[in-house]
């Protein structure tokens, strides 16, 4: 992939379709998980779309931080038929996807 825009694109585009396959996951988790699982989703969905487009991605170190989030989602994507993986996977992407937006929101701060 050319840069990090490119790759936040993909784990938006992850996330979303994970989103659209929730009832048909819900199957495999308790109650309980379930509901945790949903929130680490939701919460991605809200950091990705908060990443996409920014042009500081472009940058080595964005491209590196974005990297981390492409390989986050992989890792979700990978474990999606254990309850137990897919959970941590998501909240550990959730954290990823939170972590980048609030460095972007930083560094647009410092440009304007």
């Amino acid at each position: 992939m050319a840069d990090g825009r490119q790759m936040i694109e993909e784990v938006y585009k992850t996330i979303t379709g994970i989103s659209e396959r929730l009832e048909e996951l819900k199957g495999n988790f308790s109650e309980d998980a379930f509901a945790e699982f949903e929130g680490a989703i939701e919460s991605c969905l809200k950091w990705g779309k908060l990443c996409r487009g920014k042009v500081w991605l472009r940058t080595a170190e964005g491209t590196d931080r974005a990297q981390g989030c492409f390989d986050a989602a992989e890792r979700l994507m990978a474990g999606l038929d254990n309850p137990e993986t897919a959970g941590a996977e998501a909240d550990d992407l959730a954290a990823q996807l939170e972590s980048l937006a609030r460095i972007l929101a930083t560094k647009s701060q410092i440009i304007t």
